[in-house]
């Protein structure tokens, strides 16, 4: 069991809850307006502290469990009482859920009435935004309460956005006390502010105290609540109050339960729904400030990468995972996604609102959007979202851009960078062309041409790009044919196995039957001792970046999975040691921990959909070999 839980909804995510204490040193919100992610901090930010009697409960050797999966519970004994604390941020689509609960509830074993006493200590250092990296929100941090609304506001001095972390409970049962580090809190009530100076330290505590006869249960409910501002903030504690922490729980376990999934294997349910939930809730989210969908990288700073995007991410590997659990809400970020990327598809990097982070072109990402179109239509059986007028204006686009891409003589496409974003060793890579024939397959699927219209550029042309691919993109490596990484058709050609886009996909794409000798040949020499990336004799063995030494990327195994490594892949994915039980970057292949890039969320969504469709008996699309 890890030393942390993590949990969260689309719109507030806690990515620390440690185990001792069962404290939260930060919770996290994606901002629309300020295009990152949130993040208010403390040392701890909050801490439950429980009193029966007056004498103080240790809250330490918690044991820890997850109900369905991603409702961190803790429980323990003490002073004749059998305490429960669940933090619970319900799922659902509702704008009242922006926030979390955390329910503490206290039975009494003894035999004598007794006086309970719950408070959640708060100490606020700042909030940070976060992208790429974290830098603290300019302006002046200030604590405030509004008469007639419960709690406490953490409110971000932002000019002229806002942003607000509340935190409460029901009007008539939570005292406030609060005040600045290195002053004694003071009750609040009504309309007040506090701030403070020089980089101290907020400091709320919120107290609710209740009888506990002997043999009976007291509950204790504190509720956080998201807005634009203290009012807002509030006003969602108060709407989460009047559902109540029990209604909460309840709310929230019937959605966890219409997300998970069964596997085959009984023995990959946890890993297959762990990554499946963590997917669902840190890859995307709403923006505290208008509700919109986002999709980001990760919305934990642990990750590094947070609320950076970029069309690989999203449309391969989150879209495909949020398909197989809730296909509602994968068309809306599929629309969300076309509406705010596409008018300059395939860059390597964007913001929250569509504006590029990291200017270049990579083929892979302006093909997500046709591929994954198709891809959507036909597992959530949903073909109206083709004749969406938006959707073939970009389709048109997509197909402009491929043409303008295009050889002069030979029909590939080339690209400036690799999925990572790494420069291309050589213009035309393997990968991104098969994406381009496997485009030209599903044109007939998803093109809607008009009257009188000119056919798509590609039309008819998959085989012939196959062609092309086997004639330019087959280098001899000591005299054994084999599929380079990418070629500039005069004779130069890259062997390399991109992670994040590999090879090892090429017959789960249908390109070329698993028995394809070329192929063959290409994955024995990738997972051989010739290969100095693969990292075979290793205890928990795998395959690495040009950069990662001692490391094996996460990705490449996701992909074997669809493949016949399925079985090798499973041993060492079960073996892995992965901070929190989710999905990272990379993992260190002589200890099987993480070693780079924890709790990569978009990743989480392909390991996953692979973990569930590499299971299926009719899973890989078949086709006959094209001929070269």
């Amino acid at each position: 069991m890890a030393e942390r839980e993590l949990t969260g909804n689309h719109y507030l995510s806690i990515p620390d809850i440690e185990h001792d204490g069962a404290v939260i040193p930060r919770l996290t919100a994606l901002h629309s307006a300020l295009a990152g992610l949130l993040v208010w901090s403390g040392d701890p930010l909050l801490r439950p502290v429980l009193e029966v009697d007056g004498e103080s409960v240790l809250l330490a050797d918690l044991e820890w469990e997850r109900l369905d999966r991603w409702i961190p519970q803790a429980r323990t004994r003490r002073l004749d009482c059998e305490i429960t604390l669940t933090v619970c941020a319900p799922a659902g689509y509702a704008p009242p859920i922006r926030g979390a609960v955390i329910d503490i509830r206290i039975h009494n074993t003894s035999a004598s009435a007794r006086r309970a006493r719950a408070a959640l200590a708060g100490r606020w250092r700042g909030t940070d935004l976060h992208l790429r990296t974290g830098r603290p929100l300019p302006g002046v941090p200030r604590l405030a309460g509004c008469a007639g609304l419960p709690g406490v506001a953490l409110e971000a001095g932002l000019v002229p956005f806002g942003a607000a972390l509340a935190v409460g409970g029901a009007n008539d049962e939570v005292q406030v006390l609060a005040g600045r580090e290195g002053t004694e809190p003071v009750a609040r009530a009504g309309d007040w502010e506090c701030t403070a100076d020089g980089g101290a330290a907020l400091i709320a505590n919120l107290v609710q105290e209740g009888e506990l006869p002997a043999g009976r249960t007291v509950r204790f409910s504190f509720f956080l609540g998201l807005g634009r501002d203290r009012d807002g903030a509030l006003a969602t504690v108060a709407q989460l109050a009047r559902l109540g922490g029990e209604g909460l729980l309840r709310r929230g376990r019937l959605a966890l339960s219409q997300l998970v999934r069964k596997a085959d294997d009984p023995g990959l349910n946890e890993l297959l729904n762990r990554n499946l939930l963590f997917n669902h809730f840190f890859a995307l989210g709403r923006g505290l400030d208008d509700d919109r969908l986002h999709a980001v990288s990760s919305r934990s700073p642990q990750h590094g990468s947070t609320a950076v995007c970029n069309e690989r991410e999203v449309l391969f590997w989150t879209l495909p995972a949020v398909t197989l659990c809730d296909p509602f809400l994968a068309r809306e970020l599929l629309i969300r996604v076309i509406e705010t990327f596409s008018g300059a598809a395939g860059q390597p990097a964007r913001y929250l609102d569509g504006g590029i982070m990291a200017p270049g072109f990579v083929l892979d990402q302006l093909l997500a959007y046709p591929l994954a179109l198709a891809r959507y239509a036909r597992e959530a059986q949903d073909e109206s979202i083709i004749e969406d007028g938006l959707v073939q204006d970009v389709l048109r686009e997509v197909d402009g851009a491929l043409y303008d891409h295009l050889h002069r003589e030979v029909l590939l496409a080339e690209t400036e960078l690799l999925s990572p974003g790494e420069l291309a060793d050589y213009p035309y890579p393997t990968f991104g062309n098969v994406l381009l024939w496997a485009y030209a397959r599903a044109l007939p699927q998803i093109w809607q041409g008009e009257k009188g219209e000119s056919p798509a550029s590609f039309a008819g042309a998959a085989d012939e790009v196959a062609a092309a691919i086997w004639q330019h993109c087959t280098v001899d490596v000591d005299g054994v044919p084999v599929l380079a990484s990418a070629t500039n058709l005069t004779g130069d050609a890259a062997v390399y196995d991109d992670p994040t886009a590999s090879l090892v996909l090429l017959p789960w794409l249908g390109f070329c039957p698993p028995e394809d000798p070329i192929w063959r040949n290409t994955m024995e020499l990738f997972h051989s001792a010739d290969y100095p990336l693969w990292q075979g004799a290793a205890p928990y063995p795998g395959m690495a970046g040009r950069r990662t030494a001692g490391r094996a990327a996460l990705a490449a195994l996701a992909a074997e999975l669809l493949g016949p490594g399925r079985d090798r892949a499973l041993r060492t994915l079960q073996a892995l040691q992965l901070t929190d039980g989710v999905a990272a970057d990379e993992y260190d292949v002589s200890s099987g921990h993480t070693a780079a890039g924890p709790h990569a969320a978009a990743l989480a969504g392909f390991l996953a959909w692979s973990l569930d469709r590499g299971a299926a008996a009719d899973a890989r699309p078949k086709r006959k070999q094209v001929k070269r």
